[in-house]
């Protein structure tokens, strides 16, 4: 009886991470519509780009997707880290367009390269399952860490892992610590469970 803790953390963290990771759901690809082709011209403003942006933004929200797909194509040439990040969702969904991981980490990347956020989990987390890219424990480390260091608490975990099991990074349980804190001070059960966990076995000096 004295595992059954343990496992009650492992399904925790593993339910969590389950509802946290909707990122490669089939529910929103649908066929080729036909809409008419959005024209953009050459240049525009960075208002103009913005404006352009939420357009597209408002048409995936309503489902969308070809126009939109045709907006965020026509400006994405203006490096804009949510464009990039949108047209990566299109392809990792196969939104009215054949689904292609390769392109959907091409994309991501793009976006995580200038800070965006969830970009920066999406290809951490293709390059620690080998989803379009090569599997890289170290690449996955590394675009992990700059999420978690941001503040995402799903990415703070999975550094905590990382630390833990010595996945792309040194095992170091004392940095495992150190990020399971983090997200046990934001009040979640699954950080507390892992910290005291940590705590357990750097007392009982495990993983020397």
């Amino acid at each position: 009886m004295k595992f059954l803790p343990y496992i009650f953390i492992l399904l925790i963290s593993f339910s969590a991470i389950a509802e946290e990771l909707d990122l490669y759901g089939e529910d929103d690809i649908l066929e080729e519509e036909e809409t008419t082709q959005v024209e953009i011209k050459d240049k525009l403003s960075p208002a103009q780009q913005k404006q352009y942006l939420q357009q597209a933004k408002t048409l995936l929200k309503k489902k969308e997707y070809k126009q939109a797909r045709e907006i965020l194509f026509q400006i994405e040439k203006y490096e804009n880290a949510e464009v990039y990040y949108h047209i990566g969702i299109i392809f990792n969904k196969g939104l009215s367009i054949k689904k292609n991981q390769k392109e959907a980490a091409i994309f991501f990347h793009r976006a995580a390269k200038l800070g965006h956020l969830q970009a920066q989990y999406n290809i951490a987390y293709m390059y620690e399952k080998g989803i379009g890219t090569t599997e890289k424990g170290r690449e996955a480390a590394t675009w992990y860490l700059k999420a978690a260091e941001q503040g995402m608490k799903k990415a703070q975990l999975k550094v905590g892992d990382l630390y833990y099991d010595g996945i792309g990074v040194e095992r170091d349980l004392k940095k495992a610590a150190f990020w399971y804190k983090k997200v046990a001070d934001k009040g979640s059960l699954v950080g507390r469970k892992l910290y005291e966990k940590v705590q357990f076995d750097m007392k009982k000096g495990r993983f020397k």
